[in-house]
């Protein structure tokens, strides 16, 4: 498999999990992350032998999957979702979170009473900041959501509308961060990547897809 169609895998897998608990005007739900629980894919893509022979070969893959630690950058420490009378705010704060030359995916997952389904996706590296909310489909759901990274508080905070929504009664969510960092030797022959992947409610990341939380009805 190669680079960009594992990191399309490896986000599928990571939309994750959260709950909610309650002060006035909003339910909330307040949930306290593992740290140092931040799982690592290394891989190293070689091309073959003689590519010219048979080009459509793909490059000889070899990955190792272990949580390190020892990374700080995208460890996920807290999650707060709140569902008010006007948005569901989903806030993420981290170990550490820095502006990097590293490609970074903040991800979020909604779901709600009437079964509708929005996927968050928050890209940024360097200065550069992209915000969508996706349908199942893949289409982008138009919507005026929005969100603010603080690089010196650690936290990622987005704010969805609740008519975005259809004005749900509960909604589940959940929330998760990829960092990618790819390196090509000097002749082009190899390149290795490294995937760091935390899920917000879990100390491992499933396969299997989203942790939902809780039903969370608006306060």
């Amino acid at each position: 498999m190669n680079p960009l169609a594992r990191l399309g895998a490896t986000t599928g897998a990571v939309l994750l999990a959260l709950s909610l608990a309650s002060p006035a005007g909003a339910e909330r739900y307040v949930h306290y992350d593992a740290r140092g629980d931040v799982q690592v894919e290394n891989c190293t893509y070689t091309e073959p032998t003689d590519p010219a022979t048979d080009p459509s070969l793909d490059p000889e893959e070899d990955c190792t999957t272990s949580t390190d630690r020892t990374v700080r950058e995208g460890d996920i420490t807290k999650v707060v979702v709140r569902h008010s009378h006007y948005r569901v705010v989903l806030r993420t704060t981290f170990r550490e979170l820095t502006r990097g030359t590293d490609f970074s995916v903040h991800l979020g997952s909604v779901r709600t009473n009437e079964h509708l389904h929005r996927d968050i996706f928050l890209m940024y590296t360097k200065g550069e900041t992209e915000l969508a909310m996706i349908r199942p489909n893949g289409e982008e759901a138009k919507c005026d959501i929005s969100k603010t990274i603080d690089f010196a508080d650690n936290y990622i905070e987005v704010r969805i509308p609740r008519h975005c929504l259809s004005r749900p009664r509960w909604v589940q969510a959940g929330v998760g961060q990829i960092r990618l960092n790819f390196t090509e030797s000097p002749d082009g022959a190899s390149m290795s990547s490294s995937i760091f992947v935390d899920d917000g409610l879990s100390p491992t990341v499933r396969d299997a897809g989203p942790v939902w939380s809780p039903r969370v009805h608006r306060g």
